[in-house]
């Protein structure tokens, strides 16, 4: 994995973005995001804009972002091991001929798990595809296949942390995704 030394959320950031197949995306392609599939093929081919994002959904965006510091503070605590804290990360790699991207929210130092943040009123006993499409790309980018997913909820602020082993045949399907998009 190529570690970029860029802040999340700059312009720089933004840019990098454009060159690659991003995790945050990898939902959307298979058609489980807050989009459909077809809605990202019209924006990406200019027939449609993508809507501004409005100032209500910034603000959750933005409390997203606070509450994901601060879990993964409280992750961190929560480790007795140091060399298992996260830190956020962006990296690249290239998978069958791929540019794939991921904006880790967390990553051990030595790259062998990969920790992920949601805030959110969900509540679920299994990882929905929505998320798990998200870490099967980051644990691409990362080459390796353990994964956490911590939610917030925007109800109490009680955090769970899931665990996530990779699905080889996510992965292809995923894959298979982004070859199609491509």
């Amino acid at each position: 994995m190529k570690v970029h030394d860029i802040l999340q959320g700059s312009s720089s950031w933004l840019h990098l973005r454009k060159k690659y197949f991003t995790a945050s995306n990898a939902a959307e392609i298979m058609n489980c995001g807050y989009s459909t599939r077809k809605q990202a093929i019209e924006i990406a081919l200019g027939r449609k804009e993508r809507k501004p994002i409005s100032s209500g959904l910034q603000l959750l965006f933005d409390q997203g972002h606070l509450m994901e510091r601060g879990a993964r503070t409280q992750y961190n605590a929560n480790q007795q091991n140091p060399k298992n804290h996260v830190h956020p990360l962006v990296g690249s790699t290239v998978v069958n001929d791929l540019n794939l991207l991921a904006s880790f929210d967390g990553i051990t130092a030595s790259h062998d798990l990969v920790w992920e943040h949601k805030y959110t009123y969900k509540i679920f006993d299994e990882i929905p595809a929505v998320y798990y499409y998200q870490l099967e790309h980051q644990l691409l980018v990362a080459d390796c296949t353990a994964a956490i997913l911590t939610t917030t909820s925007r109800e109490d602020g009680k955090m769970i942390d899931y665990h996530y082993e990779s699905i080889p045949e996510r992965r292809e399907e995923l894959l298979s995704g982004w070859k199609q998009w491509q």
